[in-house]
């Protein structure tokens, strides 16, 4: 990418299309729409991931312009189109928010390194054929998003995306953190905080007792 200002603009408005995509997701749910919803939510992960890849670039490229070349800026566009690598920045990011038990880690993780939980989301879009070796088996058994999808898996999902996104904003806002660019700076507001905790009434437990902790210090300028 040849701009950091247009680098700066595609992260600010990759989350702000991932807000679009965790609001409709909500709106899905609540009307028991769960398999759509939990794709939408999927989706929203993957633009939150591609939002923060972007930021390292901006970061990497500010300190260190020469780094730039056609090279770096090949696999810079492979990793914007691949759906593990978003999912994956996502996953780097909010775990560092996450205090999950040791068991529950490394199955977020490896459900993104294995491919599993884009394998999911493909559940939830397409009715399709069971695959054997990895290959879509076609005396395989039908299957249908109707019977992939859970509402508990789909609660987990959407609370790990709106807790990462309130935390985030929480911890930004009291100078706990920082993120590089004033463009998507600008769009972590407490106000998205106030909308998020009304539009969905799920938290973690560690979410909970951490905002408790963050809460006692002020919120700056």
């Amino acid at each position: 990418m040849k701009s950091l200002k247009k680098a700066a603009k595609m992260a600010r408005l990759s989350f702000e299309n991932a807000l679009r995509l965790h609001r409709d997701s909500i709106l899905l749910y609540n009307n028991k729409s769960f398999i759509s919803a939990y794709l939408l939510s999927v989706l929203a992960q993957e633009e939150i991931g591609k939002t923060f890849l972007l930021e390292e670039h901006i970061f990497h490229t500010s300190i260190n312009p020469l780094s730039v070349n056609k090279e770096t800026q090949n696999i810079m566009a492979k990793a914007l189109l691949s759906h593990r690598v978003k999912q994956g920045w996502f996953s780097r990011v909010a775990d560092e928010y996450f205090k999950y038990s040791r068991n529950r880690v490394p199955r977020v993780i490896k459900e993104i390194t294995t491919g599993k939980l884009e394998e999911k989301k493909q559940n939830a879009t397409y009715v399709g054929l069971t695959k054997q070796n990895n290959k879509l088996d076609m005396n395989g058994k039908l299957t249908s998003p109707t019977t992939r999808v859970k509402q508990d898996e789909v609660t987990i999902h959407i609370t790990r995306v709106n807790d990462y996104i309130i935390k985030l904003v929480e911890e930004c806002r009291r100078g706990f953190c920082m993120v590089e660019t004033y463009e998507l700076d600008s769009v972590l507001t407490m106000e998205l905080v106030s909308e998020l905790e009304k539009l969905w009434n799920y938290k973690s437990k560690d979410t909970q007792k951490w905002l408790e902790k963050i809460r006692k210090f002020e919120i700056g300028e």
